[in-house]
């Protein structure tokens, strides 16, 4: 019947480290975007086709911009355990 019963959440989001504890942490990200899909679920460009014209006149041309987003992201973390229920942080970006 135990096996059963509702217990209470374990999280784990907001965990502090116990007390007198250093812990590094180092994360790269990486992330890329070079296309979106369009309505008839086909991969087009980010930034729309763009056409000109002259003011009161023809077609100028049209505009087809090839853009790509790229980041990386190198995060460092140095946590400390104060208490078993409270951690100083400090992060460097």
């Amino acid at each position: 019947m135990l096996a059963i019963a509702p217990n209470d959440a374990d999280a784990g989001f907001a965990e502090a480290l116990p007390k007198n504890t250093f812990l590094l942490d180092i994360q790269y990200n990486f992330s890329w975007l070079e296309g979106a899909w369009d309505n008839n679920a086909s991969m087009g460009p980010l930034i729309p086709v763009i056409e000109r014209y002259e003011p009161g006149g023809g077609k100028q041309g049209t505009l087809i911009p090839d853009a790509s987003v790229r980041y990386h992201v190198m995060v460092f973390q140095l946590q400390y355990g104060i208490v078993d229920w409270l951690s100083l942080v400090l992060g460097y970006l």
